[in-house]
């Protein structure tokens, strides 16, 4: 029996597509950071690296077709915590619950597909 990381990469052999490492993502976020709300994740050609909706109670995530796979990832990541901080009416939608949500979902991913933890720094630590 063959294992496979959670990075979509079998050990001891060559990479997975990125659609497949990209539907594990997904599925990832979905079980460990559910939205409130039905959230829907498209790639298409847009403008935008990416850009997030929400209409008759249900988020749509769009990410850019043409990013490049770490692009798209962090796009994802990023409007993934928009999702579950929108409260209806968000004027900063950037603002300090949205960031320690990005953060949060940034480290536990990190973790969940490298294997490791980013380590905290404390200021003036190097």
């Amino acid at each position: 029996m063959t294992k496979l990381a959670a990075t979509g990469r079998r050990q001891g052999s060559g990479d997975v597509s990125n659609e497949t490492r990209w539907r594990r993502t997904l599925a990832w976020l979905r079980a460990q950071f559910p939205p409130r709300y039905p959230t829907t994740v498209r790639r298409k050609s847009i403008t935008d690296y990416a850009n997030t909706t929400f209409d008759n109670c249900r988020f749509r995530i769009v990410i850019d077709r043409d990013a490049a796979p770490a692009e798209a990832l962090d796009a994802l990541l990023h409007e993934w915590a928009h999702c579950l901080t929108w409260h209806g009416n968000d004027v900063d939608n950037h603002g300090d619950e949205w960031a320690l949500a990005y953060g949060r979902i940034y480290r536990a991913h990190d973790a969940w597909a490298y294997g490791f933890e980013a380590k905290a720094t404390n200021g003036g630590d190097k």
